[in-house]
């Protein structure tokens, strides 16, 4: 699927929550697995399994649909539902290429693969795993799968059927590779083959040194040995699976059912034998150094001795619960991990190895319509979140300096009080008040000043050189004299003595300007030019 706008996961990192949904459908029941991604954790939050009912008025395909109707009730609301494709239904080709590039190698695989198809290419669809890739060397391997597009349209048409959207249509032996995967020790040197026995097929998978080699897929399972086992004993098929399944190879009834039940295992064992010997040319030691046997077939009783005994190999019965050992995977109380439970769980499992893995493909894929309305929808929260943190954050650091401004008001307003300069509580008449008392402590100290002082008097004799008293008959009421400024208050005798005085004021020099005298009497406030009153 396209990311239009933002990926939704970025290797094993998932950018944004998502909840999977994996199905896993059989001849008899299908099973489905929950599971939450969030970041780089992982969470299985529920394992369910549901039969399929056995009423033969109904087609196959109607119960299948009504099962998975079920169990999708019974989960949470999914962001994505997957299913995997039976391997039987595949073809499957190692390729090697002189490039690594992903795109181009699913670009050229379907024409390599071509020849080995027995159906023809049109009809097919192709996708590819990267087993290795060689950087240095520009050279990668690939297992190419191909499926006819109506096994594909048929794995479809169940969930159709039940009104439940498919994102992604996976391939099982691929899945459960990308489960093994995540063990921690799954990445081993050494040749480790995988053993998974259902009911009515087999998976057998080949890893050298933890990547995958080569897959099998044997038409065999439980029922093959209950049929077998069934005619031995002159049983049913039901009858004979119940036995063997309730008892498997430690019923006590005598040597006769041990004969009956190891003679019928042995025509299964010995086609899976057959299968790993043909293998041998692909593993570089030409030894199986283990074999982990998987599945529900794993669980009966003295299979695994039986399965050792019969290949000379050493079997283990893998336990599902060490997938728990990854960190980053944890599961939800009350759920358990069971043999039937690992192939859905592993199709709910997307791996940065399998992620890509996808055969719903070309008329098959989703339609872009809903991936846009997706994306965009994604898009458009996404962007509302961005904008609401902005103002959010705008809105905090406003609030946190509008906090940080009102303290510093109050601790200045403190300090004035303090000070005694003011008693107000607000800081603007604070500081109106302390400028006020300042100015009138600065202009009653300035008269006490030696500047001033000499100033003054500076100002007061070169007033006296400049007039001639007498001689304009100046009157004296008032002199005031200020760093800025002087205040004349008197009269003279006539007009004549009113012009000389103008006249003496003028030539002085001592003022900006001197006015045109009107009158006898004169109160004028004439102001100094710049330091005119200093020395």
């Amino acid at each position: 699927m396209i990311e239009i706008f933002i990926p939704k996961r970025i290797k094993n990192y998932y950018v944004l929550p998502q909840r999977i949904l994996g199905f896993d459908i059989n001849k008899t029941a299908v099973h489905a697995a929950q599971i939450l991604c969030s970041g780089a954790q992982i969470v299985i939050e529920k394992l369910m399994h549901e039969p399929i009912d056995t009423d033969a008025s109904r087609s196959y395909n109607e119960r299948v649909a009504q099962a998975i109707s079920a169990l999708v009730k019974r989960a949470d609301r999914p962001d994505i539902i997957r299913t995997s494709l039976n391997s039987s239904a595949i073809v499957f080709k190692e390729v090697t290429f002189p490039f690594t590039d992903s795109d181009k190698i699913k670009m050229v695989t379907p024409f390599e693969i071509e020849a080995s198809l027995p159906f023809n290419l049109s009809q097919a669809v192709v996708d590819v795993l990267i087993t290795q890739a060689q950087i240095e060397e520009k050279k990668a391997t690939v297992l190419a799968a191909a499926a006819q597009k109506t096994s594909v349209q048929e794995q479809l048409a169940y969930f159709e059927a039940a009104g439940v959207p498919v994102q992604a249509v996976t391939i099982d032996v691929f899945d459960l590779y990308g489960f093994y995967s995540m063990i921690p020790e799954s990445d081993a040197p050494g040749s480790v083959v995988l053993i998974d026995i259902g009911y009515y097929m087999t998976r057998i998978l080949l890893l050298i040194d933890g990547k995958l080699k080569l897959v099998r897929t044997v038409p065999k399972g439980v029922i093959t040995i209950a049929k077998n086992l069934g005619n031995l004993l002159s049983l049913t098929t039901s009858q004979s699976l119940e036995e063997f399944i309730r008892f498997g190879f430690e019923k006590h009834d005598g040597p006769d059912y041990y004969k009956a039940v190891s003679q019928a295992c042995s025509d299964f064992w010995q086609t899976v034998q057959f299968t790993l010997q043909s293998f041998g040319t692909g593993i570089p030691s030409g030894k199986i150094d283990r074999v982990l046997m998987l599945g529900s077939g794993s669980e009966i009783a003295g299979m695994r001795q039986y399965a050792a005994n019969f290949l000379q190999l050493d079997v283990v019965v893998f336990d599902p619960q060490t997938i728990l050992k990854n960190k980053s995977i944890t599961i939800r109380q009350g759920q358990r991990i069971e043999q039937s439970s690992i192939l859905s769980l592993a199709t709910a499992f997307s791996t940065a190895l399998t992620s890509e893995i996808n055969l719903r493909q070309g008329e098959l894929e989703v339609p872009t319509t809903m991936q846009f309305a997706q994306q965009l929808i994604t898009a458009i929260v996404l962007a509302a979140l961005i904008i609401g943190s902005l103002f959010g954050y705008t809105w905090w650091q406003k609030r946190k300096i509008t906090k940080s401004v009102m303290s510093s008001e109050r601790e200045m307003v403190t300090v004035i009080n303090n000070l005694q300069l003011s008693d107000s509580r607000t800081l603007d008449e604070a500081l109106a008040d302390a400028e006020r008392k300042v100015n009138r402590e600065e202009e009653l100290w300035f008269a006490f000043s030696r500047q001033t002082r000499f100033s003054f008097l500076k100002a007061l004799q070169d007033l006296s050189s400049a007039i001639d008293r007498q001689g304009v008959g100046l009157k004296l009421r008032r002199l005031v004299i200020t760093p800025n400024y002087l205040t004349l208050e008197g009269e003279v005798k006539d007009f004549n003595g009113l012009k000389v005085l103008e006249r003496e004021l003028r030539d002085s020099n001592m003022f900006i300007l001197v006015p045109a005298l009107q009158e006898l009497k004169i109160n004028e406030k004439l102001f100094f030019k710049k330091n005119g009153a200093q020395e």
